[in-house]
C-alpha cells in the first residue's frame, strides 16, 4: 500500500492547486467509506469522471481490506482519509 500511496502522492501534487486538501480528504473518506460498505468499484470509480487523482484515490481505498466490524471499519475511513490528508499537505510543501 505504501508504493500506491507514494502514486498518490504524485497524482495529487498536480492537482492540489485545484482542490483544497481538506475537500480531498472528505473525498477520501466518502470513498473509503463506500469500499467499507460494500459499494461496488464500478460504481465508486465513475465519480471520478475523468479526473487521475480521485481515480487514483479509488484505487488504493479499493486495493485495502473491506473489515467485517464497523468498529474495523470506521478506523479504516480515518486512517485512510488521515493518510490522503498528510500525503496532499506533503504535496504543498
Amino acid at each position: 500500500m505504501k508504493k500506491l500511496l507514494a502514486v498518490l502522492l504524485l497524482a495529487l501534487s498536480t492537482t492540489v492547486n485545484a482542490a483544497t486538501c481538506e475537500e480531498i480528504e472528505a473525498l477520501a473518506s466518502s470513498i473509503m467509506t463506500a469500499r467499507q460498505s460494500g459499494v461496488p468499484l464500478k460504481q465508486v470509480i465513475a465519480i471520478a469522471d475523468g479526473q487521475d487523482y480521485i481515480k487514483r484515490i479509488v484505487m488504493v481505498a479499493y486495493g485495502t481490506t473491506n473489515y467485517l466490524t464497523d468498529e474495523y471499519k470506521t478506523k479504516a475511513v480515518e486512517e485512510f482519509a488521515d493518510e490522503v490528508y498528510l500525503l496532499c499537505l506533503k504535496s504543498t510543501s
